[in-house]
């Protein structure tokens, strides 16, 4: 089974995260190899001490020096692993898509990530954030931003790589972004101001679901620009490509991105043949030959009405929770 790691708001930043000794292996491992990937902090030392007295909370500083202490590894070690989506992005795909349903909407989504070791998948976690305003982020050990997150009786969120022309400026780490308005905003309206208007360091696409049918939108996000792409039939699919804003073309030598029009069809004919109306439905579109890719890390379906969570990976591990 996926392990949960609970971690509790209403404690102090530097109390909440609390691993086991599996967990700090599993955290130390990931991160050690991720530092390696980029060829350690060094070179960027300087830089990240700049960006994180301007652009990271001192609540999230605070989680990173204590997650650092546990994994005997540096506070800016574990702040790099957490910047790691603002590093690299070429590693990291995706496929995601949104439909209606009875029960409102369901958000279905298979993170593509390429890991030594399948570090990625071994690793999944639930964590559990607890306190204020509840919700849950599909994740790993040590990392305290978000990439998947579902707040329930709100919303839900997914990130997906993708790459414009904008120049680079200063501001929000996305993941860390995505983390706060899992944590602070109250509805679905207020986290998509949030995630549409805020200043990013990168590229990125999100997939946001709420409550009430029809609810669901791919927000197009350059560090400055946002665009937000609607359904019209009931369902959206996102890959790793902008469909709203305004982009030169980009050449890109990565298969995520050579297979993004490819997996956006195929996810979009399965939808279009047979409406998923159940999270088995889902998985069933996500696992299709066609949408999978070999790097995929985590598969999961999140209903935000429901409060359900149900997370896979290809060990074979199931996290579930729900009806």
């Amino acid at each position: 089974m996926i392990p949960t790691l609970n971690i509790s708001l209403d404690q102090p930043p530097q109390s909440r995260w609390l691993l086991t000794d599996e967990q700090i292996d599993w955290a130390r491992a990931l991160g050690m190899s991720i530092l390696e990937e980029i060829g350690g902090v060094e070179p960027y030392r300087d830089l990240i001490e700049l960006y994180a007295a301007e652009y990271v909370s001192e609540s999230h500083l605070d989680e990173v020096a204590s997650i650092a202490r546990q994994c005997a590894l540096t506070n800016v070690e574990i702040l790099t692993v957490n910047l790691y989506y603002d590093f690299i992005k070429l590693l990291l795909g995706c496929t995601a898509f949104a439909v209606n349903s009875a029960d409102g909407p369901l958000h279905a989504r298979n993170m593509d990530w390429y890991s030594d070791y399948d570090y990625l998948s071994r690793y999944t976690v639930v964590q559990d954030f607890k306190g204020g305003h509840h919700f849950r982020a599909v994740g790993w050990p040590g990392y305290v931003g978000v990439l998947s997150g579902i707040a329930p009786g709100r919303f839900t969120i997914t990130l997906n790589a993708a790459l414009s022309n904008d120049p680079q400026v200063p501001g929000e780490s996305v993941a860390l972004l995505i983390r706060d308005v899992l944590e602070s905003c109250p509805s679905y309206d207020a986290a998509m101001d949030r995630l549409c208007l805020t200043t990013i360091t990168s590229d990125c696409l999100l997939m946001m679901t709420g409550t009430e049918g029809n609810q669901m939108a791919v927000i197009e996000r350059t560090p400055t620009r946002h665009a937000v792409r609607l359904s019209e039939d009931g369902w959206l699919v996102l890959t790793n490509d902008f469909r709203m804003l305004d982009q030169p073309d980009i050449t890109v030598d990565s298969p995520l991105y050579e297979t993004t029009c490819h997996r956006y069809d195929a996810a979009s004919r399965q939808i279009a043949e047979r409406t998923p109306e159940t999270f088995s439905d889902c998985f069933r579109i996500l696992s299709h030959d066609q949408v999978r890719m070999g790097i995929t890390a985590q598969q999961m379906v999140m209903s935000a009405r429901r409060g359900d969570l149900e997370v896979r990976t290809p060990s074979a591990d199931v996290y579930r929770l729900g009806s």
